[in-house]
């Protein structure tokens, strides 16, 4: 268990929060882009010191996002694929 005397902010979470990721996902075979900004927010990461190790917690709603790209990512890679294949794969239809 964690007290709050026992939590720590680092500097770090400031630039962590300010950061943004963008994810692009471009089809080979037409010119459409999808494209997916993904920002942290105050509150989705939380690190402290538990016993004199740091940690890092992420929020539900940054877990969700993780996995949902890792779920694609996961799919590629079973059905063996390139992504410029994924439009003549039955399962994409």
């Amino acid at each position: 268990m964690v007290s709050e005397g026992q939590q720590r902010k680092f500097e770090g979470d400031r630039r962590l929060l300010q950061s943004q990721t963008t994810l692009r996902l471009m089809n080979s075979d037409q010119t459409d882009r999808m494209e997916e900004v993904f920002e942290l927010l105050e509150g989705d990461v939380i690190t402290e010191v538990v016993d004199g190790v740091p940690s890092i917690t992420f929020s539900n709603r940054v877990h969700k996002f993780i996995e949902r790209n890792m779920s694609k990512t996961l799919i590629v890679k079973l059905l063996g694929l390139r992504i410029r294949d994924l439009n003549s794969c039955p399962l994409s239809k």
